[in-house]
């Protein structure tokens, strides 16, 4: 309804603005203006208006602003401290900060500038990858958001391993309950503490729960939690948990429970009578997502078949929760329509499909993962119109040269809307270069590939190599790829332009040698992701050595999340 008569104002406006021999913005009336700031993110809002003039700025205080600090430049970041934030920091809606990004430990400097309880007006908070340390001071704070409501908190794996009795610690001390939170997302390698957090979350309707590691949860523990939720949502992301796990769990479900989501990588999960059995139950329940990637033992299309037609019982139809199987060889993807998982694996060619009912609803996929198999027969037109990331997995025997591949593509998804693109498997370089040629807003580039001669091919490319370099701002190589001797100076000299660069080295000495030459060459670099093979090096040792060698550019942050040291320079 606000929409509707947002659109009838601008056009009333627009057409008194025509009247007049010129145009400016300013002759927009305030609703109009705001209307359209809704659309724009703070930083160009502050960047085209602040200072403009008396009535821009009073029209900006009084914005509900959505702050994303997730992808952005250190440059950009200094911008929201030192600037936006301070402005409006009360008007602050929704908040995402992110270790992952551009910004080297960015949670840890933005908590050192600002309170979580300044912002006391905001609905939605999202960390992601967040140390322990900092959670000790935000967790406390939480109490204090009244209007808050959404929660999302994603830990990397293996995070928490040495921290888990820390943190079971930190929420006991908790001394009130947050009693505004709603909706909550974790994505955590352990799950047990964290039970004790969400107890203190009475009003909590929606619950996300990522993890492999449910197992120590005590049962008891669980049954409480449940026996006293208001909970109408549970959506369940488990990738090698056991089946009986899970039916366990789910005999003691939430008493107003109405949607339940579940994913898994585990076959066994595609039993429609163990879940009947689960679901039946469950008195309110009206909405069922499942979403299983698994490898299956026997292609034998009969026991395939067998899995849709136990969905095709009278509970499945009858409840119109209907299900669609794609299979290839020994893959299969068994998975709820519509679609609610925003991350779908499917094929191009070869494949065969086998549903409930005919129906082609998958707007909520943006992130695609299709196989490319040696076959010939195209049967995927399927629509994903809202794919902005594609990986593709290559057979080594698959020949695109056969086929109008990017045709293909385009008949499922739209590659202008292409943000990313990941390439596993064989490196077929003519088809990547033609898939970058073709979708023109692809930044990040990605190839899992294994083997010094599939990057000798890449290197020999001409063509695709200056592509990358004008169009590719982050490269992230597979860390098994090593840079040969013979090759450094291609290599640095191809990729001159990279901002971001994942790449591994067979042995500290071989970084040492490279390090130097590939700050002074890849002079737009602002963040290096490193693997070292072969050699088992101390984590400080590096980090000085560094600093001591860094005299190109300047290191701003240095972390070790998994196999990976991450190092960020001062730059834009």
């Amino acid at each position: 309804m606000y929409d509707a008569q947002a659109k009838t104002l601008l056009a009333v406006s627009f057409s008194k603005i025509q009247d007049r021999q010129f145009t400016k913005f300013e002759y927009f009336p305030n609703e109009i203006l705001l209307e359209l700031f809704r659309y724009m993110n703070p930083f160009d809002i502050f960047y085209s208006f602040d200072n403009l003039n008396r009535r821009f700025n009073s029209l900006i205080n009084i914005i509900q602003m959505h702050i994303d600090l997730t992808t952005i430049s250190k440059s950009t970041f200094d911008f929201y401290c030192q600037i936006i934030i301070p402005r409006v920091y009360y008007n602050i809606y929704s908040l995402k900060l992110s270790n992952t990004g551009m910004v080297g430990g960015e949670i840890k400097l933005f908590f050192r500038q600002f309170l979580l309880k300044q912002f006391e007006n905001l609905r939605s908070l999202t960390l992601i990858q967040p140390n322990v340390c900092m959670l000790s001071t935000i967790i406390p704070q939480i109490p204090s958001l009244k209007y808050l409501l959404y929660l999302t908190i994603n830990f990397k794996s293996g995070c928490l391993t040495h921290d888990e009795k820390y943190i079971g610690e930190m929420i006991d001390e908790l001394e009130e309950s947050c009693n505004s939170i709603k909706y909550l997302k974790f994505k955590t390698p352990k799950f047990n503490n964290f039970i004790k957090f969400i107890r203190r979350l009475p009003k909590l309707i929606s619950l996300t729960i990522e993890t492999d590691d449910m197992q120590d949860i005590i049962e008891q523990k669980w049954k409480y939690f449940t026996s006293q939720s208001s909970l109408t949502y549970l959506n369940l992301q488990f990738e090698t948990i056991g089946f009986e796990y899970v039916e366990m769990l789910l005999k003691d479900y939430p008493p107003y429970l109405k949607h339940l989501s579940f994913s898994s990588n585990e076959i066994e999960y595609t039993n429609s009578f163990r879940w009947q059995n689960i679901l039946e139950p469950i008195q309110y329940l009206t909405k069922f997502d499942l979403n299983i990637k698994a490898s299956h033992d026997d292609d034998n299309l009969m026991s395939i078949n067998n899995i849709i037609e136990g969905f095709k019982q009278e509970f499945w139809i009858k409840r119109k929760w209907f299900i669609v199987c794609d299979y290839l060889f020994d893959e299969i993807t068994v998975y709820t329509i519509p679609v609610y998982s925003n991350k779908l694996r499917t094929f191009l060619y070869g494949f065969q499909t086998s549903t409930t009912v005919s129906s082609n609803v998958y707007d909520n996929v943006n992130y695609l993962c299709v196989s490319l198999t040696n076959s010939s027969i195209f049967v995927n037109t399927r629509q994903y119109s809202n794919v902005n990331s594609l990986e593709i997995q290559i057979d080594e025997t698959f020949n695109s040269h056969l086929l109008n591949i990017i045709d293909d593509f385009n008949k499922m998804i739209n590659l202008t809307y292409l943000k990313q693109l990941t390439i596993s498997g064989y490196l077929d370089t003519e088809l990547v270069r033609n898939l970058l040629l073709c979708s023109i807003n692809i930044k990040c580039l990605t190839l899992l590939t294994y083997g010094d001669s599939q990057m000798i091919n890449l290197l020999e490319n001409n063509r695709l190599c200056s592509l990358i370099n004008i169009t590719i701002d982050q490269l992230l190589l597979s860390t098994n790829y090593y840079i040969l001797h013979d090759r450094i100076e291609q290599f640095l000299t191809s990729f001159s332009n990279i901002r971001i660069l994942q790449i591994g080295f067979e042995s500290v000495a071989q970084f040492k040698r490279v390090y130097s030459r590939l700050l002074t060459e890849l002079k737009k670099l602002i963040k290096l992701n490193i693997h070292i093979e072969t050699d088992a090096f101390d984590e400080d040792f590096i980090v000085d050595w560094l600093n001591e060698n860094s005299m190109e550019k300047k290191i701003f942050h240095t972390e070790y999340d998994a196999d990976l040291l991450c190092i960020w320079f001062f730059g834009d």
